[in-house]
């Protein structure tokens, strides 16, 4: 299989196999460090014998067999090259790090550490389901194993472990999976999980690679500091801090694109002696309501865009030609290569826009399940019907849009450019 060059790219593939929760690594981060999973087909092949040869079959706690890895020890040391000393069990820490909770007589702490090498401390915590006879514990379905009332989940039980005892790394495993979680105490966590048998597949050889990127010997214990996994975490957290706030910045512009492409509609309205925004603009009261349907459109567009990001909305060619949000940024911005400074005298986005925010409305297709209607507040034509350059008083179900708004494809453009793409050409969406 030919994997070509290395690049953001060849992370989005096997996280899109984990499907992580949060955020953990960011695939932006791991190009600019330069660290990519092996992609061998030899190398993994060889790593996939490896796994299989600790792979055996243990039952359930309901008696089914599964095939699993007897203990995260194993895993570490004949798969991911650890050391004898890199994985601590709790006899060995000098202390444990432990939650007391008294309201349910239960105590919080994990089975192993792995040690700092910036002198004392751990940098991970390990707890291992496996050492507790809960061979293929679900990690997100409620269990109280000492029976006192307390049903949280090994999830919310390990992050409770790792927030108050200020340890933010942690491995979570219990032989058939593994969780790598990132929970800084005050922030969000985050969590992504290994299934380790798939592993020895050939389609899970993208996942093998990434386990071995994220936790191998070089990952935690040598190489550059600034590519250990604690550093790695943390310049994660740090680049998505920058794009939140580079993000709220482009919003803010693509608010004021709009707001001065509904200008421009207006003078044109009135040069041929019309309006769309009436008396909007000379009243408190009218310019909420010019501001509310500016920002309305751009919730619109931003609920449209993780739609079809999610594959919620329709698959075939009708939608994707005629209706799709993302195809529409795209073809505007290679009209923008081909047009130049032609764009701001092209029409036609603007009516697309609106098309799609009745057909999600009022739904559509001869198929009632094609597209079902939604209705709501978000896209009621009637809540801001002078994006339509309808009158108020018009029921949109009556209007003909006849006096649409003159909206550019140049502001149209701009305004999905500064939802969908990062000022450096990283694409959000």
């Amino acid at each position: 299989m030919a994997y070509g060059t290395p690049g953001v790219h060849t992370h989005e593939q096997w996280l899109g196999l984990v499907q992580p929760v949060g955020l953990v690594v960011a695939p932006t981060v791991l190009n600019k460090l330069e660290l990519f999973p092996n992609q061998g087909t030899a190398y993994l092949s060889a790593r996939q014998r490896q796994l299989e040869a600790l792979l055996e079959e243990r039952d359930t706690a309901a008696g089914e067999p599964i095939q699993v890895v007897p203990g995260f020890g194993p895993l570490a040391t004949e798969l991911l090259d650890w050391g004898e000393s890199d994985l601590l069990g709790a006899d060995q820490l000098q202390t444990i790090p432990e939650v007391v909770l008294s309201e349910y007589g239960e105590i919080l702490r994990p089975t192993h550490g792995v040690p700092s090498l910036e002198g004392e401390g751990l940098q991970a915590l390990v707890l291992d389901l496996t050492t507790l006879g809960e061979w293929g514990r679900a990690f997100d379905q409620p269990w109280n194993p000492s029976g006192n009332g307390w049903d949280a989940t090994p999830q919310q039980r390990f992050e409770r472990l790792l927030k108050e005892t200020e340890h933010p790394i942690g491995i979570l495993f219990n032989g058939t999976d593994l969780r790598l979680v990132h929970a800084p105490r005050g922030e969000s966590s985050g969590w992504l999980t290994m299934p380790l048998e798939p592993m020895a597949e050939v389609a899970g050889r993208p996942m093998l690679g990434a386990l071995e990127l994220l936790l191998g010997v070089d990952r935690l214990f040598g190489g550059n500091p600034e590519q250990r996994l604690p550093a790695l975490l943390a310049a994660s957290r740090k680049n998505q801090s920058e794009v939140s706030t580079r993000l709220a910045e482009q919003v803010l512009e693509a608010l004021w694109e709009l707001l001065l492409g509904f200008d421009d509609a207006e003078r044109l309205a009135q040069e041929a002696g019309r309006t769309v925004l009436g008396d909007l603009p000379h009243s408190e009261a009218g310019q909420k309501q010019l501001y509310g349907g500016l920002i309305t459109v751009l919730l619109r567009l931003v609920f449209l865009l993780y739609a079809e990001d999610e594959a919620l909305m329709p698959a075939d060619s009708l939608y994707g030609q005629h209706y799709s949000v993302s195809a529409l940024a795209d073809r505007l911005r290679q009209e923008r290569v081909e047009h130049q400074g032609a764009m701001s005298d092209r029409r036609g986005a603007w009516a697309s826009l609106l098309s799609l925010f009745r057909l999600v409305y009022d739904g559509g297709g001869a198929d009632p399940n094609y597209l079902p209607a939604r209705h709501g507040e978000l896209f009621d034509p009637d809540a801001y019907p002078f994006l339509e350059g309808r009158d108020p008083a018009s029921g949109y179900q009556d209007a003909i849009l006849s006096n649409l708004p003159a909206i550019s494809d140049d502001v149209v453009e701009k305004v999905l450019t500064r939802l969908l793409w990062l000022a450096d050409e990283n694409k959000v969406a």
